[in-house]
């Protein structure tokens, strides 16, 4: 028989780095300026959103993650809405906190989709996602994370994610749940891999 996982596996070491503050809970919240290799090494998170970094900035936290084995996921997005990546990075993180059922998305949906791309861009409402899917200039959709709220119903959920899916590659993949908490109209965040020229 299967044993239930412990409830004090020990809660989530979560991290959010963006330039300012934004609509996230404080608590999670680092000041970029602030997100060195000795914080991060000393912090031991399990996953760390990041938003606006330079490709200095970028590059420094990488490396400094891949020490620490820390998840690493640069959130940006292709209007440069600042709202829909800090929506998209609450949700996911409230999501995450979340016992709401299903309980199927973890940590290891933002490393798959992490390891997998080469930009993550974050859309807080669907037809913002499926705008940018259609008028994209290049760019392949390797996978995705679509979170549905309040407000969805069965139907409305199960159209959004065959949309979605449309325009995933053949040997992509979109994890998909609810979550009633969710602020925006939904919480998306697309895996791009560029194509070489």
């Amino acid at each position: 028989m299967f044993e239930p996982l412990s409830a004090d596996m020990g809660e989530l070491k979560l991290g959010i780095a963006a330039p300012e503050a934004g609509s996230v809970d404080q608590k999670y919240f680092i000041p970029l300026s602030q997100l060195s290799e000795i914080l991060i090494l000393d912090s031991s998170f399990d996953l760390l959103l990041v938003s606006g970094a330079s490709p200095q900035q970028a590059q420094v936290v990488a490396e400094s993650c891949e020490k620490s084995g820390t998840v690493v996921a640069f959130v940006e997005s292709p209007f440069h809405d600042t709202t829909a990546i800090w929506d998209v990075m609450a949700n996911i993180s409230g999501k995450l906190f979340s016992t709401e059922m299903p309980n199927n998305i973890d940590v290891a949906d933002v490393r798959n989709l992490v390891q997998d791309s080469d930009v993550l861009f974050a859309f807080n409402r669907i037809n913002a996602a499926i705008d940018y899917l259609e008028n994209r200039a290049s760019g392949e959709v390797v996978g995705g994370i679509y979170l549905a709220h309040r407000h969805t119903n069965l139907a409305e959920y199960e159209s959004t994610n065959q949309q979605l899916l449309s325009y995933v590659s053949e040997y992509g993949y979109l994890s998909s749940s609810f979550y009633s908490g969710g602020r925006s109209d939904s919480t998306i965040l697309l895996g791009i891999r560029t194509l070489p020229l």
